[in-house]
C-alpha cells in the first residue's frame, strides 16, 4: 500500500491560497488531493458563541 505524500508545490500552493484569503488566528490544514481548508474548531468553550467554560475553570467548584 502506498502512502500518499505531499509535494512541495502542493505545500506551496497551499500557502499561497492561506496568504491569499486566511484571517489571523486561523489553522489551516492540507492533505493530499485535497488542497488548503481552514480548520473549525467545533465545540470549543468560550463567549464567541461556543459553550461556557467548565465550572471548575470558572472556579464554581
Amino acid at each position: 500500500m502506498e502512502f500518499p505524500l505531499l509535494t512541495p508545490s502542493d505545500v506551496a500552493e497551499a500557502l499561497q491560497s492561506v496568504l491569499a484569503g486566511g484571517q489571523p488566528g486561523e489553522a489551516w490544514t492540507i492533505q493530499p488531493g485535497g488542497g488548503a481548508s481552514a480548520y473549525r474548531f467545533r465545540g470549543v468553550p468560550g463567549v464567541g458563541g461556543g459553550q461556557l467554560p467548565p465550572d471548575v475553570v470558572l472556579g464554581r467548584v
